[in-house]
């Protein structure tokens, strides 16, 4: 029953992001959802297997690694382009997941370290998913979003200024998000907010970087 459990909001939960995600980069979201539910049930049963079976400290990167795979193989995105995809959107994703605990456990609503496999992660993490729906078809209905992801797997990455910078931002945001976890699993609490702040700044560094990727590709 726990198995399914978690696979089952997991699954949701993936497919919320998933939508947000591509929905930022102007994927066409209808078009994909073969592939994002395939993608969101891979990624919900390795979850589960790396997480609560085995307790795998760097199960939270396996994650990514695995996802951008299957944006590379799946959405005809070149793999380091959905590297980058995958790493810079999910550290945004942290921020607000990992705010929203926080804000929970300030309030004593929730205890320092949230059970993986408990009801009360399984509301947050349904609350999250509902929230990046809703943006993402916001997004989607209004226009708004990076256009300069590729859409053909043959097409070489561009090493400009602004390539350079957001390739080194998605490493750091892939740094920050295997610390995040570690430092949450020991309960850090003093670290955990400092993480947060450098999560914030991180995401704030990254938009600005996409933004001007996204000036660049337009002219």
């Amino acid at each position: 029953m726990t198995a399914f459990s978690f696979i089952s909001i997991s699954i949701v939960e993936y497919i919320g992001a998933m939508v947000a995600m591509l929905a930022l980069f102007r994927y066409p979201v209808s078009y994909y959802w073969p592939q994002i539910g395939f993608t969101s049930l891979i990624c919900s049963v390795l979850s589960y297997l790396l997480s609560v079976e085995h307790d795998i400290a760097l199960a939270p990167l396996i994650q990514v690694i695995v996802q951008a795979v299957c944006i590379w193989l799946m959405f005809n995105t070149p793999l380091l382009w959905s590297i980058i995809m995958c790493s810079s959107f999910l550290v945004a994703y942290l921020l607000f997941q990992g705010g929203l605990i926080y804000l929970l456990f300030m309030i004593g609503l929730v205890p320092p370290i949230v059970s993986k496999t408990g009801w009360t992660i399984y509301l947050i993490q349904l609350f999250c998913a509902g929230f990046c729906w809703v943006l993402g078809r916001y997004w989607q209905r209004k226009g708004i979003g990076f256009l300069f992801i590729p859409t053909s797997r043959d097409e070489p990455y561009v090493w400009s200024k602004a390539g350079k910078l957001l390739f080194a931002g998605s490493i750091l945001s892939f740094i920050a998000f295997g610390t995040f976890f570690e430092v949450y699993s020991r309960a850090n609490l003093q670290w955990y907010s400092i993480l947060l702040i450098i999560l914030l700044a991180v995401t704030i560094g990254l938009l600005y970087i996409m933004k001007r990727k996204n000036k660049e590709y337009v002219e």
